[in-house]
C-alpha cells in the first residue's frame, strides 16, 4: 500500500442544477512529500473524481447530512518512478457544502483504500476562474462547459463561469 501525504487543489467543475450542490466533476493535483514531510523531493499526482448521482449508501439514515459520491482517480506524473500509480476509489462529500472535504468509509474500497482532504483555502468568481487557468490550462474551461452544457452557443460568459467553479486547497492523505 502507497502512503501519499501532502498538499492539493481540487476544482469543481459545472454543479448540477437541484441535486443538493453537486459538482459534476472535479481535477487537481496532490504535491506529496513522501513518507518524510521535511524532504526536498516531491511527487505530483493528479486526482480527478466523476459524480455518481445514483449511487447510494447502504448505511445512510435521514438524521445524517446527505453524501455525495465521486468515482476518483489518482495518477502518478512523475516520469523518474518506474512504476505508474493509477487507482480508482469511491470518495465522499457532504452535500450542499461548498468547502466541504473529502473522504472514504472504510467500507467503501476494497484493501483499506483511504482519502482524507481538509480544505483550508476556499476560492470562487474570478479568483477560482483564474487558478483554473493557471494550474489546469486556459481549455478547460471550455472543454467543461462543452461537456455539461446542453446548449451549443460558444459564447464564454466569465459570469456564468463564476457560479460554476470552486477551488478548494488543502491537506490530503491517501492510501492506495
Amino acid at each position: 500500500m502507497k502512503n501519499i501525504q501532502g498538499w492539493a487543489h481540487l476544482c469543481f467543475f459545472s454543479p448540477f442544477a437541484d441535486n443538493d450542490g453537486a459538482f459534476c466533476e472535479f481535477r487537481g493535483h496532490v504535491i506529496s512529500k513522501g513518507n518524510d514531510l521535511n524532504t526536498t523531493n516531491t511527487t505530483t499526482f493528479g486526482i480527478a473524481g466523476a459524480h455518481l448521482p445514483n449511487h447510494k449508501d447502504p448505511y445512510q439514515n435521514d438524521c445524517m447530512d446527505p453524501i455525495l459520491f465521486y468515482q476518483t482517480t489518482i495518477k502518478n506524473y512523475d516520469s523518474s518512478i518506474s512504476t505508474t500509480i493509477k487507482d480508482t476509489l469511491l470518495v465522499r462529500r457532504v452535500a450542499q457544502d461548498d468547502a466541504a472535504g473529502l473522504y472514504t468509509e472504510t467500507y467503501d474500497n476494497q484493501d483499506k483504500q483511504k482519502l482524507i482532504f481538509e480544505t483550508e483555502k476556499f476560492l470562487v468568481g474570478s479568483k477560482a476562474i483564474e487558478h483554473v487557468k493557471k494550474y489546469l490550462g486556459q481549455d478547460i474551461l471550455k472543454e467543461i462547459k462543452e461537456k455539461y452544457n446542453n446548449n451549443n452557443n460558444n459564447n464564454t460568459n466569465e459570469e456564468e463561469e463564476e457560479e460554476e467553479i470552486i477551488v478548494c486547497m488543502g491537506n490530503i492523505q491517501i492510501n492506495i
